[in-house]
């Protein structure tokens, strides 16, 4: 049903969602699963808060999510760990754009509960010059 702000209010727990039940917060209202959850999403893993993922999954499923964005040029080196649901990246890339979209495809991975974006942005002088 929906409240006064244009939002859709989730039935069993009060949140706000979008129509489709997609994302989190203002945007949608789905916590472990969904069209676009893990229950039924691109993982399709089935986890829920009994079953979550382990830092080895967490880590390969960050790697998944910057190799499949194109945002993020394929030639960038990160690192990505993940301890205890945690998970920090760390690399040098060549401006903040990049940074910023390898901190989101870390958050949207299941199991996230905090992301350490120490990802450097290199100074101009230490970027590569383009080939025309």
């Amino acid at each position: 049903m929906a409240n006064g702000y244009g939002s859709w209010m989730c039935p069993s727990c009060g949140m706000p969602m979008s129509p489709h039940g997609y994302g989190w917060g203002y945007g949608g209202g789905q916590m472990m699963g969904g069209p676009m959850g893990p229950m039924g999403g691109p993982w399709g893993m089935g986890y829920t808060a009994a079953t979550l993922p382990t830092d080895e999954d967490i880590t390969n499923m960050v790697l998944t999510n910057i190799d499949n964005d194109p945002l993020i040029p394929w030639d960038v080196n990160l690192n990505v760990r993940a301890d205890a649901g945690e998970v920090f990246l760390e690399g040098t890339v060549p401006n903040k754009r990049i940074k910023h979209a390898a901190g989101d495809d870390a958050w949207w991975v299941p199991g996230v509960i905090d992301v350490h974006n120490m990802i450097k942005v290199a100074k101009r002088e230490e970027r590569k010059p383009e080939k025309r």
